[in-house]
C-alpha cells in the first residue's frame, strides 16, 4: 500500500490566511484617501521605518538614520527659479506666523537641506536604503507640493527675489539689514526658511533643489525596487517597437503591493502640480516624468483616470504648441500601453474636450489649434480600428439628430444649431478621420451617414447668409472623395449657387468694396456684406475653385464626358444669362476645360480595349493609358486656381498665420512620415533646458 501524507489543517490555514491579508490589503490601498496612505506611511504599515516622528524621539531621524557625506563635493547645478508678482496679498501673513510658531524642534519631523539632499541622491544612485529613501523622497514631495497649494510659496518668492542677485551669503545678510523695505515676517522666512507638514526646508534654493531631486530619484528608485530597466528609453521605443511596451509589467513583483502606498501619494501630487502650475515648461517638464512612469501609473486604475483627464485638459487649452504636443504623445503612449481598457476612455475625453473647448472658434488664430487637435484625434482612431468605429458613430448619430431638428423645427432660433462653428469643426474632424482609413476593413461603412449628414447640411444653408457654411461643407466632401474614391453627387449644389438672386443685382454698398471676404474663418454673412462687391466676386470665385477641384478628382474616370454634360449645359446658361464680364471669363475658362478634358478621355477610350467588365466599380480611377507624370487638363486648371487663391490669402492673413495651401491643408491628415517625424522633433532632438530642467514654478491665476 502506498501512504498519502496529508498536508495539515493549520499550514493550509495560514496559507489561506495570507491571500487574504494581501489581497485585503490591495482593496484597502485602493479605497484610502491620500491623507490616510500618508498616514499608513508615517505609521509604517509596511514594516520599514523610515524617518520617525521626532515628537516621539525628540531627534532629528533623518540625520541619524542617513550617512552625510563630504560638504565640499557640493555641486550647485540647475535650479528652479521663482517668478511671482511683487506685490504679496495680506492673506499670507498668517502662513509667516505659523513659522514663527512652528520652528520648535519638536513640531519638526525632518530638516531638508543641502546635506540632507546630497546624500539622499548618493543612496539613491548607489541603491542603498532605497525603500526607506523612497519613501523618504516622497514625503518631501508631498510636504513641497503642499507649499505650493497652500500659497506659501508666494511669501517666500517674494522675500527670496530680493536677494536673488547676491551670491555671498553675507552679503545678502548685510544687504538685508540694511534695505529698509523687508519686514520682520520677511527676514524670518529668509533667515530660518519654511515649514510644511512638519518638514522644514531651510531656504528657497533647497526648496527648488529638492523638488527637482524628487522629480527625477522617485522613478529611478521605483525602477530599481521593482527590477524594472530601459524606462528611459520609453519614447524610442513607443515610436519604434509600441508592441513591446507591455514588457514593462510590474505587479509580478514582490515588492509591487508595499509600494502602491507611496506611488499612490507620488502620482496624486504630481497630478496637482499638473492642474496648479503655469509655466509651459514646467508642463512639459512633469509630462515627461508622467509618461516615464507609465508602467507604474496604468495599473492604478482611479489614478489613471483623473490623470488622463488632467492631462486632456493641458492638451486642449494650453497656449504654447510644444506643450500641446507633450501632451498628446502623453496620451498616445499611454494609449498604447494598454488601449482596451485606456483607449475608448481618452478618445471619449478628447472628443468631447474638442466639442466643448476647442471647435467653438473659427478665427485665424485658432484654426492652428482645431487642426492640431484635429490631426492627434485622426492618429489615435487609428489605433484601434473597432473602438474607433463605435465612437464615430456616437458622434455622427448626435449630429444628424441635431440636423434633423433644425430642419423639422420652425423657428430661426433652431437655425443657429448647425449654423456655428462646433458643429462646422466636428464635421472636419471626422471628415479628416474617414479620409484617413477609407478602406472596407476600416471605417467605409460610415463614409454613406457622414455623406448624408453633409449634404442636408449643404441643402439647409442655400440661404446667401449661410453660403459660408455651403463652402465648408463642399471642401470636406471633396476632400473625402479624393481619398475615398466615392463618387459624391456634389456639382448641382455649387452650381445652384451661381443662380443666386443677390448675384443679379448691383452692389450698393461701396463701403467695404475693397474688403475680401476671407471664406475660411467666415460662416455667416451679414446684410451689409451682401450689398457689397466682394461678396459677389468671393462667390464666384469659390464656386469655380470647389468645382475645379471636383472635376479634377474625376478627370480620370472613364465616364468624365458624360458626368459633365448637365454641369457643361447649366454652365453655359449662366454664361449667357450674367452681366459681368469678369464672371463671365472665369466660368468660360472653366468650361473650355471640362471640354478638353472629356475630348482627351473619348481619345483614350478609343485606343483602349477594355470592357464594362474591367472597370471597378467601387473606384473612381479608370483603367485608360495615361503617362506616369501626365496631367490632365482639369488638373492643370486646378493648379492654377489653387495658386490664385493661396495669394488671395496671403494678402490677407499674411499677418497671422502662413498658408501653404488653401483649404486642402487644413483637411489634410498627417502621413505617417511626417507624424513619426513630429515624434522624433519632440522627444529624440537635443533635450532643450526649458524641458530637463525645471526654470519657473509660477502659480496659475
Amino acid at each position: 500500500m502506498v501512504r498519502y501524507d496529508m498536508p495539515s489543517k493549520k499550514t493550509s490555514i495560514k496559507k489561506k490566511k495570507t491571500r487574504k491579508t494581501t489581497t485585503s490589503l490591495e482593496e484597502k490601498i485602493e479605497k484610502m484617501s491620500v491623507d490616510q496612505l500618508f498616514d499608513m506611511l508615517e505609521n509604517d504599515v509596511d514594516g520599514d521605518v523610515v524617518v520617525s516622528s521626532c515628537k516621539e524621539n525628540k531627534k532629528e531621524p533623518a540625520k541619524a538614520e542617513i550617512e552625510l557625506p563630504d560638504v565640499s563635493h557640493a555641486t550647485e547645478e540647475t535650479q528652479l527659479s521663482i517668478q511671482v508678482p511683487e506685490e504679496v496679498s495680506e492673506q499670507f501673513s498668517d502662513e509667516t506666523e505659523k513659522v514663527d510658531k512652528g520652528t520648535n524642534s519638536e513640531t519638526i519631523a525632518l530638516r531638508v537641506d543641502k546635506e540632507l539632499l546630497q546624500t539622499l541622491q548618493k543612496q539613491v544612485e548607489n541603491r542603498k536604503r532605497l525603500r526607506k529613501n523612497t519613501t523618504c523622497l516622497v514625503k518631501i514631495f508631498r510636504a513641497a507640493c503642499m507649499v505650493i497649494e497652500s500659497n506659501q510659496l508666494l511669501a517666500v518668492a517674494s522675500s527670496g527675489s530680493k536677494e536673488a542677485k547676491t551670491t555671498n551669503k553675507k552679503e545678502a545678510v548685510l544687504s538685508r539689514k540694511d534695505d529698509s523695505s523687508y519686514s520682520e515676517d520677511e527676514m524670518h522666512l529668509l533667515e530660518t526658511g519654511f515649514i510644511s507638514h512638519n518638514i522644514h526646508f531651510v531656504d528657497v534654493r533647497v526648496y527648488q533643489n529638492a523638488m527637482k531631486l524628487c522629480l527625477e530619484l522617485i522613478p529611478k528608485s521605483l525602477d530599481a525596487l521593482l527590477e524594472l530597466e530601459g524606462l528611459d528609453q520609453l519614447d524610442k521605443i513607443v515610436l519604434d517597437e509600441p508592441k513591446s511596451l507591455t514588457r514593462w509589467n510590474p505587479q509580478p513583483s514582490k515588492r509591487w503591493n508595499s509600494l502602491r502606498a507611496p506611488m499612490k501619494v507620488f502620482f496624486y501630487f504630481l497630478r496637482v502640480l499638473l492642474e496648479t502650475i503655469s509655466n509651459e515648461a514646467m508642463k512639459r517638464y512633469l509630462l515627461k516624468i508622467a509618461r516615464r512612469c507609465s508602467p507604474y501609473l496604468l495599473k492604478m486604475l482611479k489614478l489613471a483616470r483623473l490623470m488622463i483627464k488632467t492631462v486632456v485638459s493641458i492638451w486642449a487649452h494650453s497656449e504654447e504648441e510644444s506643450t500641446r504636443g507633450m501632451a498628446y504623445f502623453t496620451l498616445y503612449c499611454w494609449s498604447l500601453y494598454d488601449s482596451d481598457k485606456y483607449l475608448p476612455k481618452i478618445l471619449k475625453k478628447m472628443q468631447s474636450s474638442f466639442k466643448d473647448d476647442i471647435s467653438k472658434q473659427g478665427n485665424l488664430r485658432r484654426l492652428a489649434v482645431t487642426l492640431f487637435a484635429a490631426n492627434s484625434l485622426v492618429d489615435l482612431f487609428g489605433l484601434d480600428i473597432g473602438i474607433s468605429y463605435s465612437s464615430i458613430f456616437i458622434h455622427l448619430r448626435e449630429l444628424a439628430v441635431t440636423l434633423k431638428r433644425a430642419i423639422t423645427s420652425q423657428g430661426k432660433e433652431f437655425r443657429y444649431l448647425v449654423e456655428n462653428w462646433q458643429f462646422v469643426n466636428q464635421l472636419r474632424l471626422y471628415g479628416m478621420v474617414l479620409s484617413s482609413y477609407p478602406e472596407k476593413d476600416q471605417l467605409r461603412p460610415l463614409i454613406y451617414p457622414y455623406v448624408q449628414i453633409a449634404l442636408g447640411v449643404l441643402n439647409f444653408s442655400y440661404s446667401p447668409n449661410c453660403f459660408g457654411l455651403l463652402f465648408h461643407c463642399a471642401h470636406f466632401l471633396n476632400d473625402l472623395m479624393k481619398h475615398s474614391n466615392v463618387y459624391i453627387p456634389l456639382a448641382s449644389s455649387l452650381i445652384r449657387v451661381l443662380f443666386c438672386a443677390e448675384l443679379k443685382k448691383k452692389p450698393t454698398n461701396n463701403e467695404v468694396k475693397e474688403k475680401p471676404i476671407i471664406w475660411r474663418t467666415t460662416l455667416k454673412i451679414s446684410q451689409r456684406q451682401l450689398n457689397s462687391r466682394a461678396f459677389r466676386d468671393g462667390v464666384v470665385s469659390q464656386v469655380v475653385y470647389l468645382l475645379a477641384e471636383y472635376f479634377s478628382i474625376l478627370s480620370r474616370n472613364v465616364a468624365f464626358p458624360e458626368l459633365i454634360v448637365p454641369s457643361v449645359i447649366s454652365l453655359r446658361e449662366f454664361i449667357k444669362n450674367t452681366k459681368v464680364f469678369k464672371f463671365r471669363q472665369m466660368v468660360k475658362e472653366l468650361t473650355q476645360q471640362l471640354e478638353e478634358n472629356a475630348e482627351r478621355i473619348r481619345n483614350l477610350r478609343k485606343r483602349s480595349h477594355c470592357g464594362p467588365t474591367q472597370l471597378q466599380s467601387d473606384k473612381l480611377q479608370s483603367p485608360l493609358d495615361f503617362a506616369p507624370e501626365e496631367k490632365t487638363p482639369m488638373e492643370k486648371f486646378f493648379e492654377l486656381e489653387q495658386q490664385r487663391l493661396i495669394k488671395e490669402e496671403k494678402l490677407l492673413t499674411s499677418t497671422v498665420i502662413d498658408l501653404e495651401e488653401p483649404w486642402t491643408q487644413s483637411n489634410n491628415t498627417l502621413s505617417k512620415q511626417d507624424d513619426k517625424s513630429f515624434h522624433n522633433n519632440t522627444n529624440h532632438s537635443k533635450p532643450s533646458e526649458d524641458e530637463d530642467i525645471v526654470e519657473d514654478l509660477v502659480l496659475s491665476p
